[in-house]
């Protein structure tokens, strides 16, 4: 059912990922360390300042090259970001979850009365809401995306 909705396997991107997030947040850091252990820089927020400047701009040229890719019309950039492909990958957990919670639902017949199908709605949201507080014991209040 999520197949169809989502036909992108995630796993496929993974040295992208992986060469993505390295080139972006580890090469930054790694230029300026050896410019400051070989002395060209001697002070912190100038180190902090150029390792910034490294990463928007190795964030930008990544954009502008991923874009120009044929099968950058699945991810995002931004997803290629190690947080941002597992914020990518939780939320298509998410829909699989609530779609298999949905379940018959979905394919609802119009000759189905309406009272049926808010009930299942009534439900459903119930369930949500005493699994949530499951994990959740001290019934703190908190946000659900």
């Amino acid at each position: 059912m999520v197949a169809a909705l989502n036909p992108v396997r995630l796993r496929r991107y993974l040295w992208q990922v992986a060469a993505a997030t390295f080139l972006v947040a580890v090469c930054p850091i790694l230029v300026v360390w050896w410019l400051r252990t070989s002395g060209t820089i001697g002070t912190a927020p100038l180190g902090m300042a150029l390792a910034i400047g490294l990463s928007l701009g190795a964030s930008y040229v990544g954009r502008a090259f991923w874009e120009t890719r044929t099968s950058s019309g699945d991810l995002l950039f931004g997803e290629l970001m190690v947080w941002g492909f597992i914020r990518r990958w939780r939320n298509d957990r998410r829909l699989a979850s609530a779609l298999q919670m949905l379940g018959p639902m979905n394919e609802r017949s119009s000759a189905s009365p309406p009272m049926t199908f808010l009930t299942r709605i009534r439900r459903i949201g119930g369930a949500a809401r005493s699994q949530e507080a499951s994990k959740h014991p001290a019934g703190l209040p908190y946000k659900v995306l």
